[in-house]
């Protein structure tokens, strides 16, 4: 691929970060990004283009509801992102967060942090 560089684009295009950490996609969830004052950001922004990941947070025990869940959560949300980016230019970059190994998902118990559920791997 062409590699870009940060000034071939100077002037060109404008970046604006509505990234808020620590937030999920899934409804009833902890932290939905929906409930966040970015999202309205989002939304009002009339953006070229949305570069989006969620995933990692939708799949602690205490959020995950089942791969059913997540997915209509999912297809909910970008519904109404389509409609942000409507015209024909618009596209939705969606990141896909890192793999889940049977190591990385626990944390810390004894500093009474959480994990992820091991079903969402496996769903």
């Amino acid at each position: 691929g062409q590699k870009i560089n940060k000034e071939d684009l100077a002037g060109k295009i404008e970046v604006l970060n509505y990234a808020t950490g620590a937030r999920t996609i899934t409804e009833g969830g902890q932290n939905q990004f929906m409930q966040d004052p970015n999202y309205q950001n989002v939304r009002t922004s009339k953006p070229d283009a949305l570069v989006i990941m969620f995933g990692s947070n939708d799949c602690y025990a205490a959020t995950w509801k089942g791969a059913d869940h997540f997915i209509q959560s999912y297809v909910k949300f970008f519904e109404e992102m389509l409609l942000v980016v409507g015209d024909d230019k618009s596209k939705i970059f969606l990141l896909t967060p890192p793999p889940l190994y049977p190591r990385s998902l626990r944390m810390d118990y004894d500093r009474g942090e959480g994990a992820c559920d091991e079903n969402m791997r496996n769903e």
